[in-house]
């Protein structure tokens, strides 16, 4: 059983407080999570103990800075499909190699072993998040990313992957 006060109990707990902030259904919401994980808080390290604080305390000037600076909630939304669809391996490997040169549908479809159909299916959805630019030459449709920033963030993102994989 994890010790009450712990990283994961305190990550399952709602953030309530005020005079019906009420403990008992707090403790009741912890046990029904704890049940519902299946036994994987009792693998906590001491590293682990230290994400959350131990006492609930909000500041409330740094909550109100905090909520003054939050985006309005078009551009969460935004934003959050972007890493969304940066979650799919295949759209990561399409926006890698449009970040190294424009392709074509042709080109993409060869290099990652899929039919054309696939890949403009992938493209789409790029396109639509405004991660890549179609730009049709003749009879061909060439692809890059759509702006500067996207590629910077792609690099970014990938620049903070490689640092995590040598730890």
């Amino acid at each position: 059983m994890q010790a009450r006060g712990s990283p994961v109990c305190d990550r399952l707990t709602p953030m309530r407080t005020g005079p019906d902030f009420d403990r008992r259904a707090v403790r009741r919401y912890n046990q029904r999570a704890r049940t519902e994980v299946g036994g994987t808080l009792d693998r906590q390290t001491s590293d682990d103990r230290t994400e959350t604080c131990e006492v609930f305390h909000a500041d409330q000037e740094a909550v109100d800075a905090a909520r003054r600076a939050m985006p309005p909630e078009a551009t969460v939304q935004a934003l959050a499909e972007i890493f969304k669809a940066l979650g799919d391996p295949t759209r990561v490997r399409i926006l890698h190699a449009l970040s190294e040169r424009e392709l074509c549908v042709c080109d993409l479809a060869s290099l990652l072993d899929m039919t054309p159909s696939a890949v403009s299916h992938q493209l789409r959805l790029l396109r639509h998040l405004r991660l890549a630019k179609p730009r049709k030459a003749g009879r061909m449709v060439y692809y890059s990313l759509d702006d500067q920033h996207v590629v910077d963030l792609f690099r970014r993102g990938l620049e903070h992957a490689r640092h995590a994989d040598r730890g």
